[in-house]
């Protein structure tokens, strides 16, 4: 996808600030990306299908998150969301990790958490999966037994 911007401004500029007008927004029509600056852009599909994107930086590491489609989400919207957003990361915050909270979403730990305790813990062991035996996990200790000479030179190739 090519990177687009309204006629008379520039794609190459790092400062763009409220580069589309509504008017750009309702007729654009060539797939790409429409940037309006400070990392808000229209992702235009080839099917013609629009959607709000914004590119924020959390804790070194880029994250695009969704806004919304056009027209359901004006560009005014838009810019809203995406400052409330930028003021989010300011203060420390991670705006996508927070939107799947708000949803019920539970982080990795979290979930190996409930099923851990939900299994009973080290004494009820895991639940048993076909062909597992006991149904119970190994020790970590068997686990994380160093790979020898020994074990390599037995095995069956």
């Amino acid at each position: 996808m090519e990177e687009r911007a309204p006629k008379g401004k520039k794609v190459g500029g790092r400062r763009l600030h409220n580069a589309l007008s509504e008017r750009t927004v309702r007729t654009a029509k060539v797939p790409g990306r429409y940037f309006d600056g400070q990392g808000l852009f229209l992702m235009v599909q080839p099917s013609g299908a629009k959607s709000w994107v914004q590119r924020v930086t959390v804790r070194g590491r880029r994250q695009e998150l969704g806004l919304g489609g056009y027209p359901v989400v004006t560009l005014q919207m838009a810019r809203e969301a995406a400052l409330v957003n930028r003021r989010e990361v300011r203060n420390g915050g991670n705006p996508k990790t927070n939107r799947q909270r708000a949803r019920g979403v539970p982080t990795f730990a979290e979930a190996a958490h409930k099923v851990y305790t939900s299994s009973g813990g080290p004494a009820g062991g895991a639940p048993s999966t076909p062909g597992s035996g006991s149904g119970r996990l190994r020790s970590s200790s068997s686990l994380a037994s160093p790979i020898t000479a020994w074990t390599i030179s037995r095995r069956k190739t």
